[in-house]
């Protein structure tokens, strides 16, 4: 089995080999005559040539395998993550507009309370502190904004996508159902 090519790995290859190909390039024009025929020179020379070759073939290795890591890549899981980034911001969208509401509410029922004559105290017995449901949306804000990263961090792992990355999210859930029906279909 190939080894997972990381997008850190990827960028590293594509730069090392726009910087060692025009060098390689340029090895190749320089001959015996530009070294003046030093047999020693001439060696050391060839040996450079080969080391630089070497460093080329091996990070065409790294940008081949990491094509095919691309070409292979789970288009599914990409799409239902980029889908669950756009749900979430929906969501935080909603929770916070519903935390401004139920803040609002209490307020103006307070307000209207002490129009009616109320006191503080009865005021406290009759409305409800919104602290507590405001918190928890709160909560599940700050929860979403974990899966989201979670999500964003898989999809900026090209070439590898490595789905370790969407653990504890509902697009892992999505896989595992989608994979349950999946080895349904097939028995």
């Amino acid at each position: 089995m190939q080894p997972v090519i990381t997008k850190t790995q990827f960028d590293a290859a594509q730069r090392n080999l726009s910087r060692l190909q025009p060098l390689a390039d340029a090895l190749v024009s320089v001959d015996a005559q530009a070294l003046n025929h030093n047999a020693a020179a001439i060696e050391k020379f060839a040996d450079f040539a080969d080391f630089v070759a070497l460093k080329i073939d091996e990070t065409e290795v790294v940008v081949k395998q990491a094509h095919r890591q691309y070409a292979d890549r789970d288009q599914e899981m990409i799409s239902a993550a980029l889908a669950r980034i756009n749900a979430i911001d929906n969501d935080v969208i909603v929770f916070k507009k519903t935390q401004a509401g139920i803040a609002k509410n209490a307020e103006n029922k307070i307000l209207e309370l002490k129009k009616q004559g109320f006191s503080e105290s009865e005021i406290k017995n009759i409305v409800d502190d919104p602290t507590y449901e405001i918190n928890d949306l709160e909560k599940k804000i700050e929860a979403l904004a974990v899966e989201k990263k979670k999500c964003l961090e898989f999809i900026n792992d090209c070439p590898a996508y490595r789905e370790s990355f969407l653990e504890n999210t509902s697009v892992s859930e999505l896989r595992d159902a989608l994979q349950a029906i999946r080895t349904m279909v097939v028995k």
